[in-house]
């Protein structure tokens, strides 16, 4: 019966002390893990939102230097029709006809950048709200890891109570 009695106390503290080490080490290691993925996400967001903001001031430059040259071509093409001797008309026509052409050729050039930068800002808009799913899973899986510890350490008390019982039983034994 003694040696029942302590074998049974053993088990128990062994049990307990198990227990205790893979709810520690697994604490841990959850705790590190989300971590080190919280500083990524938060370098990634800083990163993306760096990237969008240059995205943006690159899109807003570009669109005013080309609505610069393209005033700058417009005026230049009136002053030379105003200038230009009423004999030179044909000239002037086939000038015009090229500052046209070379207009709408870089107006043409400007709408397909800023397009395309529209389109990169957009990427980066949606490589974000991914991020941002992916953080809420993981506290997710924080949740879940928290319940299973719950789960571990209640199941720790029931085996406790069952191996005081147990104990009980043998002391009340003759």
């Amino acid at each position: 019966e003694k040696l029942t009695e302590i074998i049974t106390e053993e088990v128990g503290h062994k049990l307990d002390l198990e227990y205790r080490q893979k709810k520690l080490h697994i604490e841990t290691q959850f705790k590190q893990d989300l971590l080190q993925q919280g500083r990524e996400k938060q370098e990634t967001i800083v990163k993306l939102q760096a990237d969008l903001a240059a995205l943006e001031s690159k899109l807003a430059l570009a669109a005013e230097a080309h609505a610069s040259e393209l005033s700058l071509l417009k005026n230049e093409h009136s002053n030379l029709m105003k200038n230009q001797h009423s004999s030179t008309t044909s000239l002037l026509q086939q000038e015009k006809q090229h500052w046209e052409r070379d207009a709408d050729t870089k107006e043409k050039q400007a709408n397909a950048e800023i397009l395309q930068l529209k389109s990169s800002r957009d990427s980066i808009a949606e490589e974000f709200t991914q991020y941002k799913a992916r953080a809420q899973a993981a506290f997710k899986r924080q949740k879940q890891v928290e319940n299973t510890l719950t789960d571990y350490k209640n199941k720790n008390e029931e085996l406790t109570n069952e191996i005081q019982q147990l104990k009980l039983q043998l002391a009340q034994r003759p």
